[in-house]
C-alpha cells in the first residue's frame, strides 16, 4: 500500500500527521470486533529524562491528538521535550515542533498477541514505504560511499519531496522505521514543503503492541540530524519501557 505524503496540509494539522500513517495501515490490518477490550493502561511508561508528560484530562493538545489517534487503539501518553513543552504552555501549539506519542492497539482479551503476530504487523507497516526512495547499497561499497549515498539520496528527497525511507531496525521485541516525509503547505506555491523527520517504533509487550511515534520538523534544521534525533529518541523509549516491564512480557 503506497501512501501519497505530499497532499496539502495546514499547519495546524501538523501535531496529528504522524498518527495518520499509521491508522490507515491499521485500518487494513486489525477487524473491529478484534479491537475491543483490552488496554494497556496497567504499563509504566514514564517520561525520559528531559521530557514533560502531557496531561490526559486537562491538555488540549493531548484531547486533539487523541481525537485523532490510530485506529482500533487508545493514546496512552504524549511527550515533549521540555523546553517545548515550555514554549508550547505560553505560546499555543504551532511552537511544537518535536513530539512523541505512544499509542496502543486494543484487542479482545482471549486475543493476546504473540511475537509473530506484531512481527506481521510491522511488516505490514512497511507497505506504506513503497514509493519512498532509499538508500542504495553496493556489495562492493566502501564506507566513505556509503556516507555519499545516503547524503545524496537524502538532497534528493528534499530537492524533490520525495519522501525517503532511511532505515528499517529490528531491536530486541521492537521494530523500528526511521524516514522523513514532506507536506506541501500551499498548492499554489511551488517549493512550499515542509518536512518532517519521524520514526515509528513497533513495540511487543504484555500481549499487544505499543506504537511509539517521534516526530521532528526541520524548520531548516539539518535532516541528517533530526532523523538521529527521531530515532535515538524512539529507540530510548523503547529500551525505557521494555526495561521498566520486563517482568510483563
Amino acid at each position: 500500500m503506497a501512501i501519497n505524503t505530499r497532499s496539502t496540509c495546514q499547519e495546524d494539522d501538523m501535531p496529528y500527521v504522524r498518527s495518520v500513517l499509521i491508522a490507515l495501515c491499521l485500518s487494513l490490518i486489525v477487524s473491529p470486533a478484534e479491537a475491543v477490550g483490552k488496554t494497556a493502561d496497567e504499563l509504566v511508561l514514564g517520561p525520559l529524562p528531559g521530557f514533560s508528560e502531557l496531561s490526559q484530562g486537562s491538555d488540549q493538545l493531548f484531547r486533539d491528538t487523541e481525537k485523532r489517534a490510530i485506529a482500533h487503539g487508545k493514546l496512552l501518553k504524549m511527550y515533549l521535550p521540555q523546553y517545548m513543552a515550555h514554549q508550547y504552555r505560553y505560546g499555543g501549539k504551532s511552537l511544537v515542533t518535536r513530539q512523541v506519542v505512544i499509542n496502543a492497539l486494543e484487542t479482545a482479551p482471549e486475543c493476546e498477541l504473540t511475537v509473530k503476530d506484531v512481527e506481521l504487523l510491522a511488516r505490514s507497516l512497511e507497505g506504506m514505504f513503497k514509493d519512498f526512495c532509499r538508500v542504495p547499497h553496493g556489495r562492493m561499497d566502501t564506507p566513505a560511499q556509503e556516507i555519499e549515498h545516503r547524503q545524496s539520496t537524502l538532497r534528493q528527497s528534499l530537492a524533490t519531496g520525495t519522501p525517503f525511507l532511511s532505515e528499517v531496525i529490528r531491536h530486541q521485541s521492537a521494530w523500528f522505521y526511521i524516514y522523513l516525509i514532506h507536506y506541501n503547505m500551499d498548492s499554489k506555491e511551488k517549493g512550499s514543503l515542509l518536512s518532517m523527520a519521524m520514526a515509528n517504533a513497533v513495540i511487543h509487550i504484555k500481549g499487544t503492541a505499543l506504537l511509539v511515534t517521534v516526530s521532528s520538523i526541520l524548520e531548516g534544521n539539518d535532516a541528517s540530524t533530526e532523523l538521529e534525533w527521531v530515532k535515538d529518541t524512539a529507540m530510548n523509549f523503547t529500551s525505557v519501557i521494555l526495561s521498566d516491564n520486563a517482568g510483563a512480557q
